[in-house]
């Protein structure tokens, strides 16, 4: 088995190369499918838990960890002669599976605090609330959530690290000054015997025609309003690819405030903050050739300055990507030369079914 990496010659003036090492799973995914192996069930704090502890146990300055929803990563930014040791450093913590009992329940500790303190800021809530239905096919609630962070115990957490730490899951998108990276000496623990499948973030085949709109009303300490537009291709030969390119595109045109777009092979959707509770969905699919043009522009820029004054964040964003089957380097090369003709043309093939929600949080005791 071996590592998907990406390779962005691109020198910076820092003289750094920078990283991010993706793998599938999030805070909102708790059922796999590990080929021959059958399908796992996992628990939804897994991924916190593990990053959680590696900062308990590795002391490893410059190494940045996040969740996000079906995908977690490492990222790092070093001197290029420390570029290959730093990745080996990442992938023996990843891969050694043997772990202090003591040291997880402290890593359990600090994830549960954490997630309580998150708790009480009400637009933290909206979002996870809003994830409810963005991601119905994953069938994630809030509750079994907070119910993982309370449950998860040290051979549910071993069970996970085992299952899903392994080399098919891995994703590594680097930029920098690669030509001088000797990449053949990276290891990835081939004396370990570890697993030869690719996990895969398992669902339910929740059927898109059943899917309403919603309007959900709940307490907080402050006014929030978060929308949610769950996008279903009723056609299923539409690719990762060409859903994130749509998705994109549509985002850019609405100048949305904290849009987060998001697309794995189960749900795909955008969700963002509104002064207001309004109806947005018919507005994402009214786009002229101007529109397109315009925003396909903002899309590129977007990218171009994530590669030249952020290039840890591009290097996550890439590496997250590739973990969909979509590489970033083809993708821009890709929107470049898309033309609206195009465009207007796999819209129509995708056969899209947008569904909307509205989170409305206001003041109120908690």
């Amino acid at each position: 088995m071996k590592l998907q990496i990406e390779m962005n010659d691109h020198p910076y003036e820092d003289g750094l190369t920078y990283a991010a090492v993706s793998l599938r799973g999030g805070f909102i995914t708790r059922n796999y499918l590990l080929g021959e192996e059958g399908e796992f069930r996992g628990n939804c704090a897994f991924f916190n838990v593990l990053f959680n502890y590696f900062r308990l146990t590795q002391q490893k300055p410059g190494l940045h960890y996040d969740v996000q929803r079906a995908a977690s990563y490492l990222s790092f930014g070093v001197k290029s002669e420390d570029f290959v040791p730093t990745l080996n450093d990442v992938l023996a913590m990843l891969f050694c599976h043997e772990y202090s009992r003591e040291k997880f329940e402290e890593a359990k500790t600090k994830t549960r605090d954490g997630f309580a303190a998150c708790y009480k800021d009400g637009s933290f809530r909206a979002r996870y609330k809003a994830y409810e239905v963005s991601d119905l096919n994953k069938r994630f609630t809030l509750t079994t959530l907070i119910r993982d962070v309370d449950e998860i115990n040290f051979e549910t957490f071993e069970a996970c690290a085992r299952a899903l730490l392994v080399p098919g899951n891995v994703c590594i998108y680097v930029a920098g000054d690669t030509g001088a990276l000797k990449m053949e000496e990276t290891d990835i623990g081939e004396g370990k015997k570890l697993p030869q499948y690719i996990p895969l973030i398992g669902g339910y085949g929740y059927d898109p025609y059943l899917r309403e709109d919603a309007h959900i009303i709940g307490l907080a300490r402050q006014n929030c309003n978060i929308m949610v537009e769950a996008f279903d291709f009723m056609n299923p030969q539409i690719t990762n690819f060409a859903r994130l390119l749509i998705l994109e595109l549509l985002a850019e045109q609405m100048s949305l405030r904290s849009a987060e777009v998001w697309v794995d092979p189960l749900d795909a959707s955008i969700v963002f903050e509104s002064e207001r509770p309004e109806k947005y969905k018919d507005k994402f699919l009214i786009m002229s050739e101007e529109g397109f043009l315009a925003a396909k522009k903002k899309l590129l820029v977007k990218y171009g300055l994530l590669l030249e004054k952020s290039p840890e964040n591009f290097a996550v964003k890439a590496a997250v990507m590739m973990g969909i089957g979509v590489y970033a380097d083809q993708y821009l090369a890709y929107v470049n030369t898309y033309s609206w003709e195009r465009f207007e043309e796999i819209l129509r093939k995708s056969d899209l079914k947008i569904s909307e929600a509205q989170i409305v949080l206001r003041k109120g005791e908690n």
